[in-house]
């Protein structure tokens, strides 16, 4: 599998209770300048409700972002950026004390384990709450290190990565200060794992391909997974696979953060509806992986990606013989069933070159083939010959198309109010608090374990 970014992501746990009056109906799934004529298979859905719709108004909001697998095969989404309209009221993180509770984070997707498929028969989903999301320092010149964020040196009840700026933000976002920042940080499957939520003031230009132009759409809201920045290491989750899912939260008003003492964070404002009544579009936009030999499996679930694969990808034995993880389209030998033939320790599933050592996994065109193998020769032995190895490909030209997908979803702001709220689930008791999705977290919902997400997905080149 390649693995220009990381393993894991998030999840929409099912439909949330659309509010009585409170708007917001589905889009249906529009391109923005689709898919070219290569691009994979992209199934994607958006929306987002309001907890109420009176102009002016604190309202909670709630996104769901969905990656389908019907029809399989299905491209996983390598960038996603939402953005709230520019009238609708996002406190800066400046005027909300550091630790606040601002909402929360559900993910759910499906994984391969230990070089198994991406299946439930052989992997699993895995449904992981990020919960309690805070809000976090936006003063880039004060950073912590990845390590260093989990830490909390001054025992003030708040994570230093959320006290301070994470350095690998700053080289990610060259010369862009957040308006908000929110951050989660969990112990998860034996290690910590950060969620990072960045929102941008609006018209804010990310560097992106065929990224839209931001004018008047809003807030950019992106997500980052652990360190996009740091080395890529072998870990148990070596598959992905839609379907993914994610339901955001945020609060209307921030939460008491149980962990600190002698302040009470609870009760500022965070989201507000717009103050004129009127129709407003929330935006969300989507790139997928690529699929450099059109057999419908992207470059990151295809282990032969310049030859179409034999079998199923998401199927044990299909058009693998020996298990290995690695279809008899381009392995040398369909019964050995080495699960890392070239030895650098990431199994086929997870190694973006499998029968080409690179411990590194770089791949600086990030189209999800590795540099060490995204070229004519396949295993830079001079012989194109070998199984699997086409000609036509180098490390300087992308492999595949994307498909590009933007939908957009509508909520009506009303002078008056036209219904009472929604009960959501899980939400604390008092009405004036409920969960509210984070605009532009619906895409971090996947949780990378022991790798690094850049706008949740985006390997980033060393």
């Amino acid at each position: 599998m390649r693995k220009p970014a990381p393993r894991s992501h998030w999840h929409a746990k099912g439909a949330l209770l659309a509010l009585a009056l409170a708007v917001g109906v589905l889009a249906l799934f529009l391109p923005y300048g689709t898919a070219k004529a290569d691009a994979p298979p992209f199934h994607i859905s958006y929306g987002v409700t309001a907890s109420n719709n009176v102009a002016g108004n604190p309202a909670d909001l709630h996104h769901v972002f969905n990656v389908g697998d019907d029809p399989w095969p299905a491209a996983m989404f390598e960038n996603q950026v939402t953005f709230d309209p520019p009238e609708w009221g996002l406190a800066a993180g400046s005027s909300v004390p550091t630790g606040a509770v601002v909402g929360k984070l559900i993910s759910d997707t499906m994984l391969g384990w230990f070089n198994n498929p991406c299946a439930a028969t052989y992997g699993g989903q895995l449904v992981i709450d990020f919960d309690p999301v805070l809000n976090c320092s936006t003063n880039t010149a004060v950073t912590v290190t990845f390590a260093q964020q989990f830490g909390d040196t001054n025992s003030n009840g708040i994570p230093d990565g959320c006290d301070k700026y994470p350095d690998f933000l700053n080289t990610m976002f060259p010369g862009l200060t957040p308006v908000a920042r929110y951050a989660s940080f969990e112990w998860l499957s034996s290690i910590w794992t950060s969620v990072n939520f960045v929102a941008f003031d609006t018209g804010t230009t990310l560097d992106l391909p065929g990224y839209p132009d931001p004018s008047g759409l809003g807030y950019p809201s992106v997500s980052v997974v652990n360190d996009p920045t740091g080395p890529l290491v072998p870990d148990q989750i070596t598959d992905l696979c839609p379907p993914l899912s994610t339901d955001t939260y945020d609060y209307a008003f921030t939460l008491d953060n149980p962990n600190t003492t002698g302040v009470d964070e609870s009760g500022y404002v965070w989201r507000t509806n717009p103050e004129l009544p009127g129709t407003y579009s929330f935006t969300c936009w989507s790139t997928s992986f690529r699929d450099a030999d059109n057999d419908d499996y992207d470059n990151d679930i295809d282990t032969c990606p310049h030859i179409a694969n034999n079998g199923d990808a998401r199927v044990l034995y299909s058009g693998d013989a020996d298990g290995d993880g690695l279809d008899s389209a381009c392995d040398p030998n369909d019964a050995d069933n080495l699960r890392d033939p070239d030895g650098d320790g990431f199994p086929n599933r997870q190694d973006n070159c499998p029968l080409v050592s690179n411990t590194s996994q770089d791949d600086t065109d990030l189209d999800g083939i590795g540099d060490a193998c995204d070229q004519d020769d396949w295993n830079n032995d001079g012989d194109t010959t070998d199984p699997g190895e086409p000609t036509g490909f180098d490390s300087a030209t992308p492999d595949g198309e994307y498909a590009e997908v933007t939908t957009t979803d509508d909520i009506l702001i009303s002078s008056v109010s036209v219904g009472g709220l929604a009960e959501l689930p899980d939400v604390s008791d008092s009405s004036s608090r409920t969960y509210i999705a984070l605009a532009g977290l619906a895409a971090a919902a996947l949780v990378a374990l022991g790798a690094g997400a850049w706008y949740t997905r985006r390997r980033w080149p060393s």
